[in-house]
C-alpha cells in the first residue's frame, strides 16, 4: 500500500519548475497499476517519488514494506563493476545469499560465462535481462517499473513473466512503460497523473485511449530482436565502440562557427 498525505511535488525542466502534484491525498492499495499521464516527465518524477529517490516537497508518502528500485532503468547498473561484483553488491544490500543470487541471475539471463566481464562491456539488452532477473529475488511489497519491461528474447521473457506474476499476487505494482502490450498483459488498473492530481481507475483500456503511451521502446526492441543471441549483441556492440572514426573536417576557406547557444570561453 502507498499512502499520500497532502503531497505537493514538482520537477524542473527547460521552462522552469513544473508542479505535477498539489496537496494530493489518497491510498493506493494492492494491485497492478499502469501509470499514465499526458506528461512523460511527470511520470518519471512520480516514480522517483514513490521509490524514495526524491522526497516530497510538502506532505508525506507512506509505503508499507520493501520498495523496489525503478526496474527497467538501465543507468542504475551501468558501472565499471563486473557482473559478479554487481551481484555481490546487490546481495549485500538486500541481505540475500550471494551464491543463490549468482546462480539464479546468471542462469536465467544466460550470463554464466560472463561473470567476470564489466557491465559497461555488455549490450544494453543483456543488461536489461540481468536487471529483470535481479528484480525477481528480493521480496518486494511494492514493485515499480520504469522503462522497458518485456524483453525481446521470447524464452527469457516467458519464464521471467510467469515468475513475476507469481511474485506480485499480493503486491502493489506500478508500471510506467512505453510498451502498450506489456500494460494490457500485466495491468488491470490505472493510476493517472493529470491536472496536479492522482486518479485511480479500473477502466484501464479507456484510460489508455485518453492517455496513450508513446511507443518508443517497441521500435528499439524490434531492432534488437533480430539478433541471433546475446553474444552476437555484445560482439556487434564492441565492434561499434572500437571502430575508428574519421575526424571532422571543415570546408576550405570557411571558419568553423560554434553551435547556437554555445559561448566561446
Amino acid at each position: 500500500m502507498i499512502v499520500f498525505d497532502r503531497v505537493t511535488q514538482s520537477y524542473r525542466d527547460k521552462t522552469g519548475i513544473r508542479m505535477f502534484l498539489e496537496e494530493t491525498s489518497g491510498i493506493v492499495p494492492a494491485g497492478r497499476y499502469a501509470l499514465l499521464s499526458p506528461n512523460a516527465a511527470a511520470k518519471t518524477a512520480f516514480v522517483d517519488l514513490i521509490c524514495g529517490i526524491r522526497p516530497p516537497q510538502e506532505g508525506r508518502v507512506g509505503r508499507s514494506g520493501l520498495v523496489s528500485w525503478p526496474i527497467g532503468r538501465l543507468q542504475h547498473l551501468r558501472s565499471k563493476l563486473t557482473v559478479g561484483e554487481t551481484l555481490a553488491f546487490f546481495s549485500a544490500i538486500y541481505e540475500l545469499d550471494d551464491e543463490f543470487v549468482r546462480h539464479e541471475v546468471l542462469s536465467l539471463s544466460n550470463l554464466t560465462q560472463r561473470a567476470g566481464d564489466p557491465i559497461l562491456e555488455l549490450h544494453p539488452m543483456v543488461v536489461l535481462k540481468m536487471s529483470l532477473a535481479m528484480a525477481l529475488l528480493p521480496a518486494f511489497d511494492i514493485y515499480v517499473f520504469d522503462g522497458i519491461v518485456r524483453h525481446p528474447d521470447a524464452a527469457f521473457d516467458r519464464v521471467w513473466y510467469d515468475r513475476l506474476l507469481a511474485r506480485t499476487e499480493e503486491s502493489v505494482v506500478v508500471m510506467s512503460t512505453s510498451q502498450p502490450k506489456a500494460i494490457l498483459d500485466f495491468c488491470d488498473l490505472a493510476l493517472v497523473l493529470d491536472h496536479r492530481r492522482l486518479f485511480l481507475t479500473q477502466y484501464l483500456e479507456t484510460a489508455l485511449q485518453i492517455y496513450p503511451v508513446r511507443v518508443v521502446e517497441e521500435q528499439v526492441l524490434a531492432g534488437e530482436a533480430a539478433a541471433d543471441d546475446d553474444e552476437d549483441l555484445c560482439r556487434r556492440s564492441a565492434r561499434r565502440s572500437s571502430a575508428p572514426r574519421a575526424p571532422l573536417r571543415s570546408s576550405p576557406g570557411r571558419e568553423r562557427r560554434p553551435c547556437r547557444g554555445w559561448r566561446r570561453p
